[in-house]
């Protein structure tokens, strides 16, 4: 994803770059003119001013981008660090008190990231969030209820990255 961010900032900075060039080819060559093309030379500067201005803020967003993915990888290795941290400890002592802790601290960290993680069980399946791997009946349980987790669901600023996989209850007809 973001090696195609690249190669399109690339191709933007290419393309402006040559319009750029054009524009103040241009600009030279108006202001060679004679005084009654002085107006198309102040169009033409203005554009050039125009399209400078679109590179300086295409540079910005590009930066910020990057600054962005830079968290995220630092993030993500913190939270290898955890997983790793996790193991060690259980191969070293079969505790497994410190995994919610761990895993506390892996979900602050996808949070401060802008990552939720879509794991609610005992809630009403939403087909927005939820992918229905299997179905269960128990009459004891409400209809259409999130039982089980199969594989965790994520969000990325509100946006879906990928849909929980659960097991949902449907009660049988009485």
């Amino acid at each position: 994803m973001f090696k195609k961010k690249e190669n399109i900032y690339l191709t933007k900075t290419q393309e402006l770059n040559s319009k750029i060039d054009d524009l103040s080819d241009k600009l030279i060559n108006n202001f060679k003119q004679t005084n009654n093309r002085q107006s198309e030379a102040n169009i033409n500067l203005e554009q050039l001013i125009d399209k400078m201005e679109d590179l300086n803020t295409l540079n910005i967003n590009f930066e910020k981008e990057q600054d962005e993915k830079n968290k995220l990888i630092n993030a993500l290795i913190n939270i290898l660090d955890l997983n790793d941290d996790i193991f060690t400890y259980l191969d070293e002592t079969n505790d497994n008190s410190q995994v919610k802790l761990a895993y506390e601290l892996i979900d602050k960290e996808l949070t401060l990231l802008g990552i939720k993680i879509i794991n609610d069980i005992n809630v009403l399946i939403d087909h927005r969030y939820h992918y229905i791997e299997k179905i269960i009946n128990d009459n004891a349980k409400p209809d259409l209820m999130v039982i089980k987790i199969i594989k965790k669901g994520y969000l990325y600023n509100g946006n879906i990255i990928r849909k929980a996989s659960v097991i949902v209850n449907k009660r049988s007809e009485v």
